[in-house]
């Protein structure tokens, strides 16, 4: 699959997705994960998780493949708007994907930041660990 963009006429840089010879760059399709959606209607749990010693609360809600595998999350904050709540919904977003994409949480978490103490340095890391710390009795729902 190739990627190519068509130059506009206001500007002297070469077209985005070529390089410097003004090549169109090629994505190999191989490249790509294989994106396993979740099925439209899924079971899903919310529960509270606190960060940064419980100053910062969040409501962290995951759903769950019909084999039981966590696939998605979603995260909100008492302070809509806050800085936090957009850093801890994007990185929902980002660890979704990651999961539909078959990256595994211990892998998310191993390549985040830990705080000296051994808890998570963001609230990234925060909802990865109260997804790797789910109940597991939670996930016999099927």
């Amino acid at each position: 699959m190739s990627v190519s963009s068509v130059r506009e006429p206001s500007t002297n840089s070469p077209p985005r997705n070529t390089d410097r010879g003004g090549n169109a760059a090629v994505i190999s399709s191989e490249s790509f994960m294989s994106r396993v959606l979740l099925p439209n209607r899924r079971y899903s749990e919310i529960q509270e998780i606190a960060h940064n010693g419980g100053r910062h609360k969040l409501m962290l809600s995951v759903s769950f493949y019909d084999d039981g595998r966590l696939g998605e999350c979603f995260a909100s904050g008492s302070k809509i708007g806050s800085e936090l709540e957009s850093t801890a919904n994007d990185g929902a977003i980002l660890i979704s994907l990651l999961l539909q994409n078959q990256v595994s949480l211990a892998d998310i978490a191993h390549s985040l930041s830990i705080s000296p103490n051994g808890s998570p340095a963001s609230i990234i890391g925060t909802v990865v660990k109260a997804m790797i710390d789910w109940p597991q009795s939670k996930h016999a729902h099927l």
